[in-house]
């Protein structure tokens, strides 16, 4: 059989009531974190490369991800896990159509794979030259 870049597990039961405890929550405000982080040292780094902070951000959310992969699993419609093997993530990327600025959705995909150059790159590149959904007719640009 080929490699369909994910596999399926049985749901464990002892997660179940894990599961609806959060359903429940959905109901209840929600509680924000705020961390601080130092990143001055990589900011001057990257910028020294050429290389985008939005990228390395993406690269190291990415690769953590990858890392426990049970963190973007879903169950299916039979109460199996889904647990996908690649990071496909999706960044707003700050475009120019006809003078306005918008903010468009791209999708990056096997993002943990990507180096972070080819990375910047495509960011870039879709910052630059955005795709044909940046048109008129875009649900985006309306």
């Amino acid at each position: 059989m080929p490699d369909q870049g994910y596999r399926v597990e049985p749901f464990a039961p002892s997660r179940k009531l894990t599961v609806d405890w959060l359903v429940l929550g959905e109901r209840r405000h929600m509680i924000h974190g705020l961390v601080e982080v130092d990143v001055h040292g990589m900011r001057a780094r990257l910028r020294e490369r050429g290389l985008s902070f939005t990228a390395w951000v993406v690269a190291c959310v990415a690769r953590a991800v990858a890392a426990h992969p049970k963190v973007q699993a879903c169950r299916d419609w039979r109460g199996r896990l889904v647990i996908f093997e690649d990071v496909d993530t999706t960044v707003l990327v700050e475009v120019d159509h006809e003078g306005e600025k918008f903010a468009m959705a791209h999708v990056i995909y096997e993002a943990n794979r990507c180096p972070l150059e080819e990375l910047t790159t495509q960011l870039r590149t879709v910052k630059r030259r955005p795709s044909k959904r940046t048109s008129t007719s875009s649900p985006l640009r309306r």
